[in-house]
């Protein structure tokens, strides 16, 4: 036998001890939920079978009672939604002052953060 043809099967031999020690059980297998679409409801949050999705009017509506509810000087709010961003203009009484009306359009920004965080709310206050 030629000498190259030797030391390739001693490699092989070598080897053989490595490759079949190896432990075979460090792989933990997780069970996807029942749900009928293969677990995707638990990957995908915007799915509407997930348990976090709303709707435009939903999302919409819980802004609104935020705005109502937190800061009742406003006399009237307009929210359009386009993607992920808000639009958010609040009508305040003419009284107020330009420091009134930058406080609670910084303390409106927050609440809606908040109620609804998957939107970039623009506030915008403008007095009536």
């Amino acid at each position: 036998m030629s000498r190259s043809v030797v030391l390739t099967l001693l490699a092989a031999v070598l080897m053989l001890p490595v490759t079949a020690c190896q432990r075979q059980d460090t792989v933990q297998v997780k069970q996807h939920s029942r749900d009928g679409l293969l677990g995707i409801t638990d990957t995908n949050p915007n799915n509407p079978m997930s348990r976090t999705y709303r709707h435009y009017p939903d999302d919409l509506r819980v802004m609104k009672e935020a705005i109502v509810r937190r800061f009742p000087q406003v006399q009237d709010t307009r929210i359009s939604l386009n993607g992920t961003k808000a639009r958010v203009r609040l009508f305040v009484p003419a009284g107020m002052t330009a420091e009134e009306r930058d406080r609670l359009r910084q303390e409106a920004a927050a609440v809606l953060a908040y109620e609804a965080p998957r939107y970039d709310a623009d506030v915008e206050v403008t007095s009536k």
